[in-house]
């Protein structure tokens, strides 16, 4: 198994974005789990030209590498046990380049996310399994830039905010689940200056003003 094939589990997105020491943590703990995973499922590899398979203890697809030159090209999958598509990646030249997707074991898709030179670029879209829409985030270089926005599993507003190069900007507001506005904030210079919180009938709770 070389780095760079490792490199595949610990470098994918979370269901849920988080930042910081967070997502260093669990990197850590998908790899630990990862490699329990081998030891104990992958019996089997086979090598077809630029083809790289593994096969679980029952005979079973787990994953299948695509390479050219010695570096990932092209696309490369990770398998369910019933063989429906959990990980669907795009390579050029060992680097993400282009769509790569995530799927529920039902075969619903449950992540789209566009890279560029191995980056987050452009739109990144999640999803519900009943297929409703979960998170649109805009991605600069890696980072957070843009609208962004989160829904309800039922299709209602959650969260909508802005962010420029990774970073807090404008404004950010949250909703609850019956569409009434429960808190939001403005920034400036990527602070926070002042937030408002309102109960589920958009009475006014509270109202904070901070130095900028």
């Amino acid at each position: 198994m070389t780095l760079q094939r490792l490199r595949l589990y610990i470098s994918r997105p979370p269901q849920k974005s988080i930042d910081g020491n967070s997502l260093i943590n669990l990197r850590i703990l998908i790899l630990t789990f990862y490699l329990m995973s081998i030891s104990t499922k992958v019996y089997a590899e086979e090598q077809k030209g630029d083809i790289h398979k593994e096969y679980t203890l029952d005979g079973k697809l787990k994953a299948e590498w695509s390479y050219q030159n010695g570096k990932l090209n092209g696309i490369s999958k990770i398998y369910f046990g019933n063989q429906s598509i959990s990980h669907e990646w795009r390579y050029h030249d060992g680097k993400l380049e282009g769509i790569s997707k995530r799927y529920y074991k039902s075969g619903k898709l449950q992540a789209e996310r566009n890279y560029i030179n191995d980056k987050f670029n452009g739109v990144s879209t999640e999803y519900y399994e009943n297929g409703n829409v979960w998170t649109v985030k805009n991605y600069k270089n890696g980072k957070k830039d843009g609208y962004c926005k989160e829904y309800y599993e039922d299709g209602n507003f959650y969260m909508e905010e802005n962010y420029q190069d990774g970073r807090y900007v404008d404004f950010y507001k949250e909703y609850y689940e019956n569409g009434k506005l429960k808190r939001e904030g403005k920034y400036k210079d990527y602070k926070i200056v002042s937030e408002n919180n309102y109960d589920e009938h958009g009475n006014l709770i509270s109202s904070e003003t901070y130095p900028e």
